[in-house]
């Protein structure tokens, strides 16, 4: 049996910084990039994923962006839709 420090360098997803790079260009690729910020992103282990909460400019979090630590795909089920953000952002 693998312990969960073996499976954690297996992630290319390692950091807070390099899961708000992911999240910034999946951001860009929505055009939202420049309306939101990130709260403070944290890996789910028993899962392997990142979950990066999004913040409007006031500070109120407004959804996440799931990421697959294994493949550094977006988990576009599990992540707040761009519709959604839009409708949060706008109140």
């Amino acid at each position: 049996m693998r312990s969960s420090n073996t499976k954690r360098h297996k992630y290319k997803i390692n950091t807070v910084e390099q899961a708000k790079t992911v999240s910034k260009n999946f951001l860009k690729s929505i055009e939202l990039d420049k309306a939101v910020d990130f709260g403070l992103p944290e890996i789910d282990d028993r899962y392997h994923i990142w979950r990066v909460p999004i913040k409007s400019k006031m500070a109120d979090v407004i959804g996440e962006i799931v990421i697959d630590a294994l493949t550094t795909l977006i988990n576009e089920k599990k992540s707040t839709n761009k519709e959604l953000l839009e409708s949060r952002l706008l109140g």
